[in-house]
C-alpha cells in the first residue's frame, strides 16, 4: 500500500509521513507493566536536528521550540491526553544535534487509537499535521509475560527523577530499527514479569536471529539462570561491530527446568555494516556497485519499494534522506545479495529492466510508473493472466479488473482499478481480494457515477474546457 507524504516523519512501527522542509521525527512506543497491576505506554519522538527552525532564546543562543500534542482514543472518545512545548537543546558552536522526549500513559488492556500533532513553533508558516496509528494493549496477569524490547541509545544511573528514569536508571530510547555500521553496541532494556513475588527460577536465552533463515547466531546468544520475581528489569548489550549486514530479530526468551519455552519476545531490526564484508564479498560488492552511481542510487533505492519487504520500505521511504551515500550503496548491494546470493548483479538488471518497461506503460505527469498502482501490482506479483477493461461504461467511471489465476498461495485473485476523474491519467487500486492489499467489498457502489460530479449536459464537471 503507497503511503501518503506529508510534513513529518513519524514512524509507528512501521509508517512513517514526511515532506521536505518540515519537522522530521520518528515516533514508536512500547509497552510495560508496573508492580501495582497496571499497565503503560511509553511513547518516543526523536526530532532530526537538520528538519528544526531555530531561534535566539532569552540566553542569546540559538534553539528550537516545538509544539505536541497526544491523544489516546478509545471508540472516539478520548481517554487521555497530553499537550506540551518541547525545547531542543541549546545550540553550541552552530552544530545541531538531534534529541528525544518521552511520555508515559496509563492503559487498561484493549485496543486504542494514538493520534499525534507536532509543529515547529519558530517556523511562522508551519502548519500541523495530524497522524493516526492503533495501539493494542495485551498483558495477561495470570501469565508469565515480557514487555517490549526497548533499543537503548545510552543509559545511566538516576541521580534526579524525570521522564526518561526507570528501574533505577536513564534509559535514553534509540528511536530507530535500523543500525548502521557506526553503531558498534546493541543495547536494550526489557522486564520480566510473573503474578507474585515468589521466586522461581528459568532460564532466559537472549540471542540474533536470522529474519530470512532464522538461524540462531551462536556468537550472539546470552544465557542465564534467572529468579523471576514479580517485576525484574533486565539491560543487556550485544557487541554488533562484525555483525553482517542483513536483517534480523533480537529475541529474549524464558524456559522452564525442562527446556520447555514459557515465553518470548521479538524484536525486528536491519544492520547495515560496511566493515563486515569479507574480501569475496566486497570484491563482488564493489563491482556491483559500478552498476550504480553516487547520482542515481536515491533514484534506483525508489525502484525497490513495490517489491520491498515492511520494514525495507520504511527505509526506502523515510529513512535514505539520513544515509550517506556509502550507508545507500550497502543496502542497495544488500538488498538483492538476500534475494540472489549467488548473482545480485543479475537480479537487479532484470528487475531494472521491469522498472524501465512499466515506466513506459504508465509514467503520468505526477507520478512514475513504479509509483503508480497498477504499476507497483505488475512489479510485485507479475503480468495478470486476464484483465477486463470498463473504461467507456455508461454511468460508471472508467475501470478494470485484473484476474490472476494462481498468486503465491491464493486461487482466483482480483485486482480492482478506476479512476474517478476525467483528468486523471492513472488508475487507483480500489479493491483486491489479495491478503495484504486494499479490501474493499463495496466496490460496485464506489465504480458508479456520482450524478453530483455531472453537469446538465450529463458531462463530467472535472473534465478539461468545462
Amino acid at each position: 500500500m503507497k503511503l501518503k507524504l506529508f510534513f513529518i516523519v513519524i514512524l509507528f512501527s512501521s509508517k512513517a509521513f514526511c515532506q521536505d522542509g518540515k519537522v522530521q521525527a520518528i515516533f514508536d512506543y512500547k509497552q510495560f507493566y508496573t508492580p501495582y497491576g497496571a499497565t503503560y505506554i511509553e511513547t518516543y519522538i526523536s526530532f532530526i536536528a537538520s528538519s528544526l527552525n531555530y531561534v535566539k532564546n532569552k540566553n542569546g543562543n540559538l534553539q528550537s521550540n516545538i509544539i505536541v500534542t497526544q491523544l489516546i482514543k478509545k471508540q472516539n472518545k478520548i481517554i487521555d491526553f497530553k499537550k506540551y512545548e518541547v525545547l531542543g537543546p541549546e545550540l553550541i558552536d552552530s552544530i545541531a544535534v538531534g534529541f528525544t522526549d518521552q511520555k508515559r500513559f496509563m492503559l487498561d488492556p484493549g485496543k486504542y487509537e494514538l493520534e499525534l500533532e507536532i509543529m515547529d513553533l519558530n517556523d511562522l508558516d508551519s502548519t500541523s499535521t495530524i497522524s493516526y496509528q492503533s495501539v493494542e494493549i495485551n498483558f495477561n496477569e495470570d501469565a508469565i509475560n515480557i514487555s517490549d524490547i526497548e533499543l537503548i541509545d545510552y543509559y545511566k544511573k538516576t541521580t534526579e527523577k524525570n521522564d526518561f528514569s526507570k528501574s533505577g536508571y536513564d534509559l535514553y530510547p534509540l528511536v530507530t530499527n535500523y543500525l548502521p555500521t557506526e553503531i558498534e553496541k546493541l543495547a536494550y532494556y526489557f522486564e520480566l514479569y510473573k503474578k507474585d513475588s515468589t521466586c522461581n527460577s528459568f532460564l532466559m536465552r537472549q540471542y540474533i536471529q536470522h529474519y530470512d533463515t532464522k538461524e540462531i547466531l551462536d556468537k550472539y546468544m546470552d544465557r542465564s539462570k534467572v529468579c523471576l520475581e514479580k517485576v525484574k528489569p533486565e539491560v543487556s548489550v550485544f557487541n554488533i561491530k562484525k555483525l553482517p549486514s542483513g536483517n534480523y530479530y533480537l529475541v529474549v526468551e524464558l524456559r522452564d527446568k525442562n527446556n520447555n519455552l514459557v515465553t518470548d519476545k521479538r524484536l525486528f531490526f536491519q544492520r547495515v555494516n560496511k566493515n563486515s564484508i569479507e574480501d569475496k564479498e566486497k570484491h563482488d560488492a564493489v563491482s556491483f556497485n559500478k552498476l550504480v552511481t553516487s547520482d542515481s542510487i536515491d533514484e534506483y533505492i525508489s525502484y525497490l519499494a513495490p517489491i520491498a519487504g515492511e520494514m525495507e520500505r520504511s527505509i526506502i521511504l523515510h529513512k535514505k534522506k539520513g544515509m550517506t551515500s556509502q550507508m545507500k550503496m550497502n543496502f542497495f548491494y544488500n538488498f538483492w545479495s538476500m534475494r540472489n546470493e549467488a548473482n545480485p548483479k543479475k537480479e537487479w538488471l532484470s528487475y531494472k529492466a521491469k522498472v524501465q518497461k512499466i515506466d513506459r506503460e504508465y509514467r503520468t505527469n505526477m507520478f512514475r510508473g513504479y509509483e503508480t498502482d497498477m504499476g507497483r501490482v505488475r512489479l510485485k506479483y507479475g503480468d495478470p493472466n486476464t484483465i477486463a477493461d470498463r473504461t467507456n461504461t455508461s454511468g460508471k467511471y472508467p475501470y478494470q479488473i485484473w484476474h490472476y489465476y494462481h498468486l503465491e498461495k491464493a486461487n482466483n485473485v482480483v485486482f480492482v482499478f478506476y479512476k474517478q476523474q476525467m483528468i486523471q491519467q492513472n488508475f487507483d487500486l480500489l479493491h483486491s481480494n489479495m491478503p495484504g492489499e486494499i479490501t474493499n467489498n463495496q466496490w460496485q457502489q464506489f465504480i458508479e457515477v456520482d450524478p453530483s460530479a455531472l453537469d446538465v449536459n450529463g458531462n463530467d464537471v472535472e473534465a478539461p474546457g468545462n
